[in-house]
């Protein structure tokens, strides 16, 4: 039987784009991404070092957005906001089409 649990993302915590990215319904699809995601390489390691820990982020639907941020003694400025268009495809619940440049204050 599947527990359900609210909609969750399971990913690692070094990683990139939506690799090993997970979107999990149940406690039994949490549990395969742990094991799936703790059986890859760490993200940037020249060693053949394996995750031990994943990060659990509830799901919220709606467009996502990115910044670049430059920080100089203290003072952070925004340089760049990105906004994502991801979309399910080929059986991943997050695939990117598009990223735009938002070139106009919101």
């Amino acid at each position: 039987q599947q527990h359900a649990v609210p909609r969750v993302v399971v990913k690692p915590f070094r990683g990139v784009a939506s690799e090993s990215v997970y979107l999990c319904e149940s406690q039994e699809q949490v549990k395969e991404a742990w094991e799936a995601i703790t059986d890859t390489t760490v993200f940037g390691q020249m060693s053949s070092d394996k995750h031990d820990s994943v990060l659990v982020q509830e799901y919220l639907e709606g467009t996502e957005y990115a910044l670049d941020v430059v920080s100089r003694n203290g003072e952070h400025k925004i340089a760049v906001i990105w906004k994502y268009d991801k979309r399910p495809a080929n059986g991943a619940p997050f695939c990117y089409f598009q990223t735009k440049l938002v070139d106009e204050v919101m």
